[in-house]
């Protein structure tokens, strides 16, 4: 339990990554989070996901793009793809 309690503190002293698009239409802000547990070399397999003031879910890398659960594939390709530019910002 304490493991799990520190692993907690650890992903909420992170920076989240901000996130702005439009979408058809409509504006979307709102951050990612990543998951720690799914981080190696400075990048994130998994993260989760907060757009306008709503909980989305945890968005996850897969083998062929992102996916973000009952969320229309282009929406969450949108969002991974702007976690993705975030990443590699960082990693510079």
């Amino acid at each position: 339990m304490i493991k799990f309690l520190k692993d907690v503190i650890i992903q909420l002293e992170q920076p989240s990554i901000p996130l702005k698009f439009t979408w058809q239409g409509a504006l979307y802000k709102g951050e990612a989070q990543p998951v720690m547990a799914t981080c190696e070399a400075g990048v994130c397999r998994e993260a989760e996901v907060m757009l306008n003031d709503q909980y989305w879910g945890i968005i996850k890398r897969l083998s062929k793009g992102w996916k973000i659960d009952r969320v229309e594939d282009d929406l969450s390709s949108l969002v991974g793809e702007q976690i993705d530019a975030a990443m590699q910002k960082q990693a510079k």
